[in-house]
């Protein structure tokens, strides 16, 4: 580990860079990126000059048109990749997306893109998820470069990345299966009072009751209402969800499989009856339970479904990632703990997370990924008044840091 009084001069320099990592983090924050629909362009000049004034090299790379064609997306999709320096040597990914989940403002207190700063807390969509991670990654590196101890036998990049919200296919997983960029170790969006590295899979569902329309008042005879289908639909569903909570897990800090219905949809007008209902079902998976015995278990229990006359119901995959684990034991993993009790005074498990992250895209060609950043259980991460204390901005790059010392030594030793 680094020394105590390198440690000293890493926190005196992370503090002397906060004024810019939080005007970075205001100005990130202010630039609407919500996916869908993923309009990217204005983040993307954000981040763009931010590295342009700063010195840093960066370049910019676009999911090919073909793929954005085959996935229906009509917006570039951009991925800024942004160093100080480039050296011979592994490379350590700083990767976080830049992109966000919608927000519906009469649900907040506060402007979602307005990034007031309250007692210590900065306010926002994405302040947390993700956009205070990359600030933070970008302050650890110009806190070292400040000092002139980058390494020189280790690459640190920061990549802000497109699309994590809708399964990462034009953002990290394309950078990745590409081979645009693919490095040896990866520090991902994490929290700063733990640490990730286990991430649950996702297996999503279209699940469609179909009937018949018809007027609403005057022949709803004729018709077969779908949405009635969800009387005995949305028990089962919570039945199974019951069921799977006996299921037992073996990673710390993940829970059983859940089932949980999240959308609805039908109807076209007040008057009429829908011909369709269609609801979205979303299944976590931790890592040492089958996807396929999920998918299967799931499948079983739509189809012995007992709807009312008339009704009939299908169900398709929309949407699947698998779980992903790293080993705890790592290099990286263990120096970013290390210094994190350090940094943090106190303890810092070693756990999973019930969502996935882009660190099954680099773990599968057999990066080391390990998660840690700012926010915490307070930080109402997709959630109104989603935010971020700037405290933890400071504190986790000051452990990035000193981790990034302390891995670029491991590597030099080794």
């Amino acid at each position: 580990m680094v020394s105590s009084d390198k440690w000293a001069e890493i926190t005196q320099s992370v503090e002397d860079n906060r004024g810019e990592a939080v005007d970075f983090l205001t100005k990130l924050v202010k630039t609407p990126s919500v996916n869908p629909p993923g309009e990217y362009d204005r983040i993307r000049s954000v981040l763009e000059e931010h590295y342009e004034v700063v010195g840093w090299e960066h370049r910019t790379v676009d999911a090919p048109r073909d793929l954005l064609e085959s996935l229906g997306l009509p917006e570039p999709r951009p991925n800024v990749l942004a160093t100080p320096d480039k050296h011979h040597g592994p490379t350590l990914g700083l990767i976080a997306h830049f992109d966000t989940v919608p927000a519906n403002a009469e649900e907040w207190k506060c402007d979602p893109f307005g990034a007031e700063i309250v007692d210590g807390r900065l306010y926002g969509r994405g302040a947390k998820d993700c956009k205070a991670r990359i600030a933070a990654y970008t302050l650890a590196v110009r806190a070292l470069e400040a000092l002139d101890l980058l390494p020189t036998k280790l690459n640190v990049v920061v990549a802000a990345t497109a699309d994590e919200e809708t399964g990462s296919t034009a953002g990290a997983k394309y950078l990745a299966e590409s081979g645009e960029f693919r490095p040896e170790y990866a520090i991902l969006e994490g929290n700063v009072d733990r640490i990730w590295y286990a991430t649950a899979g996702v297996l999503q569902y279209e699940v469609t009751i179909s009937g018949k329309s018809a007027h609403a008042g005057l022949d709803p005879q004729k018709g077969a209402n779908p949405i009635f289908g969800l009387e005995p639909l949305l028990p089962t569903v919570r039945s199974l969800n019951d069921k799977l909570s006996t299921v037992n897990v073996s990673i710390p800090g993940m829970t059983p499989p859940t089932c949980i219905p999240t959308m609805l949809d039908a109807g076209i007008k007040e008057n009429v009856i829908p011909s369709t209902c269609k609801t979205t079902i979303d299944i976590r998976v931790p890592p040492n339970v089958e996807s396929e015995w999920l998918d299967e278990k799931f499948l079983n229990t739509i189809e012995d479904l007992s709807l009312p006359d008339g009704l009939s119901i299908s169900s398709k995959q929309t949407h699947r990632i698998d779980a992903y684990v790293a080993d705890s034991e790592g290099i990286l993993a263990r120096t970013v703990r290390e210094n994190a009790i350090r940094g943090l005074n106190g303890d810092v498990p070693m756990e999973g997370v019930m969502g996935p992250t882009d660190a099954l895209w680099f773990g599968g060609y057999g990066c080391e990924c390990v998660h840690f950043g700012p926010g915490d259980a307070e930080s109402n991460q997709h959630g109104p008044d989603e935010n971020v204390c700037l405290d933890q901005v400071i504190d986790a790059a000051t452990v990035i840091a000193a981790s990034i010392l302390d891995l670029a030594d491991q590597i030099d030793r080794d």
